[in-house]
């Protein structure tokens, strides 16, 4: 009764922005929609193809906080795990929902997806992968852990990334179709084909999504610019 009241300690905006916001299963950054300046979303060498042709990208969603976040026009770049190379320049052609395909990346396409927090996207210029080595100097400030990074870009460090993919351009792909390595049986996928088909046809491209994976990596650089949109990213100070 008559004793000392406990101080109450109050975490900080920090401590909020560093670690894991309490209704999600993530760490984040927590930028706010006006500090996005790009979104980084991830594949494996297993599902690269997938995100590609089917102009996909998607992530767990535990990542939903921040995805929801993106809006058509955004700049992303597709990291993969297995073997932490990051691919570019891509666009958002939506924004971020959950379960545009609720079926994507599953072992037969029957499946619920493991990665529902879903983004629509087309290729803004074709550039070589970058290494860690490579990008990791941009991203420093990123990384939680040793082998960890927050996928929420800010203006700058999206800025600086393009800069360094627009350094390393590939020469125009060839007219290639990506195999797919497992056949989808569902019968939902037309329906689902057919919902990506009326958004992506919002976003004409001359790039073509296509890409043959599998092909050499070490093009000559082509002579054009390579852009696919006549309207440039819109990249802030």
């Amino acid at each position: 009764m008559g004793g000392r009241r406990k101080k109450e300690t109050v975490p900080s905006m920090e401590t909020f922005q560093r670690n894991p916001c309490a209704n999600c299963s993530v760490t984040a950054r927590n930028l706010r929609t006006n500090d996005l300046g790009g979104v980084i979303l991830g594949c494996t060498r297993h599902t690269i193809k997938e995100c590609l042709s089917n102009q996909l990208f998607g992530l767990p969603a535990g990542h939903f906080a921040y995805v929801k976040k993106i809006r058509p026009g955004l700049p992303l770049f597709l990291f993969n795990y297995s073997d932490r190379q990051l691919h570019g320049i891509y666009e958002a052609a939506s924004s971020g929902e959950m379960n545009i395909n609720p079926y994507g990346w599953s072992e037969d396409g029957q499946e619920p997806t493991k990665y529902p927090a879903q983004v629509h996207m087309l290729i803004r210029k074709q550039c070589k992968a970058l290494s860690e080595t490579q990008y990791k100097t941009i991203l420093i400030d990123n990384y939680y852990a040793e082998d960890h990074l927050w996928f929420e870009l800010d203006h700058v460090q999206t800025r600086r990334l393009i800069r360094l993919f627009e350094s390393s351009p590939v020469a125009k792909p060839k007219q290639a179709l990506i195999k797919h390595d497992k056949k989808v049986k569902s019968e939902r996928v037309p329906e689902v084909k057919a919902r990506q088909a009326k958004v992506l046809s919002q976003y004409p491209t001359k790039w073509d999504v296509l890409r043959d994976m599998d092909s050499e990596e070490d093009d000559a650089p082509s002579s054009e610019s390579g852009s696919s949109s006549s309207a440039p990213f819109v990249l802030f100070d």
